[in-house]
């Protein structure tokens, strides 16, 4: 797993979940950035945006920080859901979105989710403290970097 440097999320052996998924390029528009992606980020974006669970401002495909090139945003492996850690249905509705994201784990091709400082993995299906040396976390006071004000999807 491509996690940011420094950053651990727990693996171990996998539940009723599917994590063997074939290698895909990131060869599909992303509709955020102009940038490419890959099939599993854009399909479940298109999917939560259906169903009414985000829309364009609260999700973000690509990101490219040109400094870490393996990890999963630059690899167009990844999305954002943005909510407001502030707002307590917000962040009401992130916590069931995340639940959601796992239920359907098999179907969308999700590696791991981070979200509120812990981490939750398809190889490990338990929620873990998130920790990351280059955003100090756990730091409940990193909202973004410790992903507080977001969920962090990594697809296969």
């Amino acid at each position: 797993m491509a996690v940011a440097q420094g950053s651990t999320c727990a693996t171990g052996t996998t539940g009723q979940l599917r994590t063997v998924w074939p290698l895909e390029q990131a060869n599909m528009p992303d509709p955020a950035s102009g940038g490419r992606i890959n099939p599993h980020p854009l399909t479940l974006v298109q999917t939560l945006r259906a169903n009414g669970m985000t829309d364009r401002e609260r999700s973000r495909l690509l990101r490219t920080p040109a400094s870490q090139p393996e990890l999963d945003h630059p690899q167009g492996r990844a999305c954002d859901i943005m909510f407001n850690p502030h707002s307590h249905p917000s962040a009401a509705e992130g916590s069931q979105s995340r639940a959601w994201l796992i239920t359907h784990q098999a179907n969308l091709g999700i590696h791991y989710l981070i979200w509120q400082g812990r981490c939750w993995s398809a190889d490990n299906p338990t929620w873990v403290s998130y920790r990351s040396s280059a955003y100090d976390c756990p730091n409940p006071n990193n909202l973004t970097g410790c992903h507080y004000d977001h969920i962090h999807v990594s697809m296969y």
